[in-house]
Parts: structure tokens; sequence; C-alpha cells
């Protein structure tokens, strides 16, 4: 398939970020990565969820190291890093194969500032991120291009996608903050849910994350889960995988600059 775009600082790498779990994080990686990969680009998951990560599960591989060994015990890249299929990798969460392993900051922010020299050869490196850890989470937006705040339209999700997108504003993160809305039940949700985040911050914090778009909820999502695939091993040609490409194109796209303000009458928005 055509590639969108040339992509010249390779590799970019977008960070998935929630204030909570359960929005739906690792699934949006997971479907992200693969669309990035149905369009010809090489793609590398990193699953950062440290001690939770469940990628592996959703991918039916079986790590016979993790991201912890490669850091922590100095196992090879190669023997850690798996190959879900074409133009896919995934480097697994320490919470496979067994034992849990203490977090070291400081190798693992050595780690994460060499990104973009281990993985040069990925043109996509994509992190799932814990939702807790608010130090490890700090680390991989720090070193990302890309901030994917996810979300739920559930009034709890999006109080602690704020709390999230105040501390990258206020910690001075550099890479560009983007807002989506998972398991959205249309498009005017979606917008309803957008604009009134996006009003609130402007108001409080002088800055408004960039429109990351909105996968729908879709049965085929959870039929995917069971069957372990991706959305584009199970339904290629589903509404849903047209959705996670567009996400896709809109994440990859070269024009990440500007910030134009979405028109919001401020507020007024956040008090309706």
């Amino acid at each position: 398939m055509e590639k969108r775009i040339n992509v010249i600082n390779k590799p970019q790498i977008i960070s998935i970020l929630s204030g909570k779990g359960g929005v739906g994080k690792s699934i949006i990686t997971y479907n992200l990565a693969a669309a990035a990969a149905h369009q010809g680009y090489r793609c590398l998951i990193i699953d950062c969820d440290w001690y939770f990560g469940n990628i592996h599960i959703l991918a039916n591989v079986v790590p016979k190291a993790s991201l912890a060994d490669v850091i922590v015990n100095d196992r090879h890249m190669s023997d850690a890093v798996i190959r879900i299929y074409n133009n896919l990798h995934l480097l697994p969460s320490p919470a496979s194969p067994a034992g849990e392993k203490e977090i070291n900051r400081q190798e693992l922010e050595k780690f994460f500032n060499n990104c973009k020299s281990i993985f040069s050869d990925y043109d996509f490196v994509m992190i799932d991120t814990p939702s807790s850890m608010l130090g490890l989470i700090g680390l991989c937006a720090e070193i990302s291009d890309i901030n994917l705040i996810t979300i739920n339209p559930e009034l709890t999700s999006i109080s602690d996608g704020y709390g999230l997108f105040k501390y990258l504003t206020v910690s001075s993160i550099k890479g560009q903050a983007y807002l989506l809305i998972n398991r959205a039940e249309d498009g005017t949700e979606y917008e309803y849910v957008y604009r009134k985040f996006s009003a609130m911050a402007e108001r409080f914090l002088e800055k408004w994350p960039r429109d990351g778009g909105y996968v729908v909820e879709n049965e085929c999502v959870s039929e995917s889960i069971e069957k372990q695939k991706t959305i584009f091993e199970f339904a290629a040609d589903s509404e849903i995988a047209e959705q996670f490409l567009k996400l896709c194109n809109l994440l990859t796209e070269n024009d990440l600059e500007g910030d134009k303000s979405p028109q919001l009458e401020t507020e007024r928005s956040i008090n309706s």
C-alpha cells in the first residue's frame, strides 16, 4: 500500500497515554501500530506498562525476554523483540514472561533517550504506557514526538485525562499532545467531548490538545481481541479498521506544527 508520508526524522515516537486504566489504551496502541504496518511502515510497539502489560496476550505471542531484561539484565535486543507479522514487532512488557523486575529509573531514562538511535530501522515506535506510574509516563512523554491522550466519554475518564494533560503542560513536555476519544457513540458525542475538554484546557491552562479523532464502540474490536488478532487481520474492510487508518494518517502527516485554537466559546462551553 502506498505510504502517506516520507518519515524523515525516524523513528517517530508516539506514546499512548491515559489518566486511568480500562479506557482501551493497549487496544488502541496495538491496532494503531497495526494500521501503520498495514500501510507499509515498519513499526515497533514497546509495552511499557510495567508489571501489567498485555500486548503479548493480544498478539498471541510468548516472549522469551522483556523490556526489563534488555535494560536491567543486558539481554540483547534481538532476544526480546518479537515479530508479530510483516512490519510489526513487539518489545514486551516486564509483566512477561515471568517475575517482577524493579524499575531502574536511571537505566530506563538512558534507554529512552537513546530510542531514536536504537530503533533507527523503524519508521514508528509506539509506546503503551502505564496508567498509574506518573514518573514513568513522564519519561515516555518526554522522548515522544506525539503524546496521544486516550479517554472515554465517561466523566471520570475525562477528568483523569484533563489531569494528565495538565501534568504534561505544567511539565513543559515538548511532544505534541493529541486527544483521542475511545468508545464514542458517534461523531456527535466525540465532538461534544473534545470541545468541552478543549474549552476547559484553554480557559485554565491556556493550552489545548490537538484533535486526535475518535474510535466508536464496535463489536469487531471485542471479537478481534477474543481471536487475538489485530482489527486488520480480523475485519480489514470494517468501519472500525477505517477509523484506525484515519487515526494513523492524522498522526503521521508531516504538518504537525501549527497550534490553532478550536473556535470555542470557552466560558459558556464550560458552564453548560
